[in-house]
């Protein structure tokens, strides 16, 4: 069960920034977008077009507009992938429901990004059974975040994924990570000292550890590999 935080009913008015916070200390985690966030954007450029359809059944039901973006990249494409989505959440189960593949999969990404905890989880749980590269960064934002329930189903879910494409990700958003590692401090800091004396056992600690643990293994693997052909030529 989610014990934090309460959730937005959906006649209520608010603050994007009232109960989901992407400034936490003096870190600020997101880019504030000029106009209304385009949810294509935080997909390889090959899916947006189907995106922007998805998207488009959605948004003509939202209760406000996204307006800020947290940056990473996927083969070597930078993504700008909406912070929080104000779909309505019946909607998009109904969306979820009823279809498939490569859709159910992005209707998926956009649901870890709405204001309710509930679905977000629901989203990762749908995620966390695919090995696309691109569905990577929506797994791992959440555990970045103060829902500690969803962050702790992050940081199990993740350990079969494929580790050199884990891996690669590391190598290609260091910047990225080194704010999600102060993000995890801050909320850990705030929310979860008391729960989690020990930093390390604060689930984002464990995400974070086993990003960088198999990054460093596959800097070994490449080391040892190197050596090998070294010593045959």
């Amino acid at each position: 069960m989610l014990t934090r935080p309460a959730e937005i009913g959906q006649n209520q008015s608010f603050s994007s920034r009232d109960r989901y916070p992407s400034t936490l200390g003096n870190f600020v985690f997101t880019t504030i977008c000029e106009t209304r966030c385009d949810e294509s954007a935080g997909f390889p450029s090959y899916l947006r077009p189907l995106v922007r359809n998805v998207a488009a059944l959605l948004a003509c039901t939202e209760i406000h507009v996204p307006s800020e973006v947290f940056m990473v990249k996927i083969d070597h494409e930078t993504l700008q992938i909406p912070y929080r989505l104000y779909y309505n959440r019946e909607l998009l189960r109904l969306r979820l429901h009823t279809s498939y593949g490569i859709k159910k999969l992005v209707l998926a990404c956009l649901g870890t990004r709405h204001y309710d905890g509930y679905l977000r989880q629901q989203c990762l749980r749908y995620l966390l059974r695919s090995e696309a590269c691109w569905v990577f960064p929506y797994i791992v934002q959440l555990a970045g975040e103060y829902v500690v329930e969803i962050a702790d189903e992050v940081a199990e879910g993740i350990v079969d994924r494929d580790s050199s494409s884990i891996a690669e990700f590391v190598r290609q958003n260091s910047d990225y990570l080194a704010t999600f590692g102060r993000r995890v401090t801050s909320y850990w800091n705030e929310y979860y000292r008391r729960a989690y004396p020990c930093r390390d056992h604060y689930p984002g600690s464990k995400v974070l550890a086993h990003l960088n643990a198999q990054s460093d293994a596959a800097i070994q693997r490449g080391a040892e590999s190197g050596q090998k052909r070294t010593v045959n030529q």
